[in-house]
């Protein structure tokens, strides 16, 4: 889920000096930053809250292919250190 639009990632995007694996939707982060009043606050990442200008910011492209492959009522996969595969994370009811 995206830390600022609270839904489902469009097109995932972090900062480039960010060290978190997290992304953040691109058009939620832009539209809520463009509009912020507060300008001490503005262009910070909503996960680290390091300076990320809209320059900075790039589109993680293997996150991007994993919402692609799953369907729009997943929320979590789960990633394996040692060699980047992914799986689907099962709903314990």
């Amino acid at each position: 889920l995206c830390p600022v639009a609270l839904a489902r990632v469009e097109r995932p995007a972090r900062g480039r000096r960010c060290r978190h694996l997290r992304c953040f939707g691109l058009a939620a982060y832009c539209r809520s930053n463009y509009g912020m009043a507060a300008f001490n606050n503005r262009w910070s990442c909503p996960v680290c809250n390091k300076r990320v200008r809209p320059e900075e910011l790039l589109i993680d492209g293997f996150v991007e292919e994993i919402l692609q492959k799953t369907e729009e009522e997943c929320e979590e996969v789960l990633l394996s250190p040692s060699d980047g595969s992914w799986s689907l994370v099962e709903d314990e009811k």
